[in-house]
């Protein structure tokens, strides 16, 4: 039995030892990665078109957070695909994008709010106020308008197009509805008594 024993502890020492041995230079064990290439991050162009300041995460070789300012910006990563992420135009936007060479772009759309309005034949609409008071204008069409007319006449210029109006006036009091702006339009407004 002791034979035994003394064969357990001597097994046991030996693998102890052969643990903690100085490795032989040069000798790479079987089960061991080969080295890898560390790939060279690549310039990849951002254009911001929301208008807004967002926060962009971008995951994929490696893991990204940057905020961007509206307008175009260069930004240095690993080459790869990535699931992009940002907050925008009110909600959260997703995407891919694949970046595999300098300057590889990705385009962020406008927020329709800070979209240009499309060209269009601009018009002048006369306003008549009888209100005998001031009276806002929001219209929303092929553009977004918001104006502040005074008592009496006045021109407005916008976009040729039907609208949506909301009007106050008279005291706090509101009408809205859609009215088609074109040349020569009159426009009135006045207070119900």
């Amino acid at each position: 039995m002791k034979s035994h024993s003394r064969i357990a502890i001597m097994i046991l020492a030996a693998l102890l030892l052969s643990a903690f041995a100085p490795a032989v230079p040069g000798y790479v064990p079987q089960d061991s990665p080969s080295p890898v290439a560390t790939p060279t991050p690549i310039k990849f162009l951002i254009n911001n078109k929301t208008g807004e300041t967002i926060t962009l995460t971008m995951s994929g070789p490696a893991l990204y957070t940057f905020v961007l300012k509206p307008g175009k910006s260069n930004q240095l990563v690993l080459p790869g695909k990535y699931q992009y992420t940002y907050k925008a135009c009110g909600g959260q936007k997703t995407g891919v994008a694949q970046v595999k060479k300098n300057g590889d772009p990705l385009v962020l759309a406008a927020c329709p709010q800070n979209k240009k309005p499309k060209a269009g034949k601009e018009v002048t609409v006369k306003i008549k106020n009888d209100t005998g008071g001031y009276v806002w204008l929001n219209l929303n069409g092929p553009a977004k308008y918001q104006f502040n007319l005074k008592p009496g006449s006045s021109t407005i210029k916008v976009l040729k197009g039907k609208y949506s109006f909301t009007a106050w006036g008279c005291g706090g009091a509101s009408t809205s509805g859609s009215k088609q702006l074109s040349g020569g339009v009159q426009w009135r407004f006045w207070c119900s008594r």
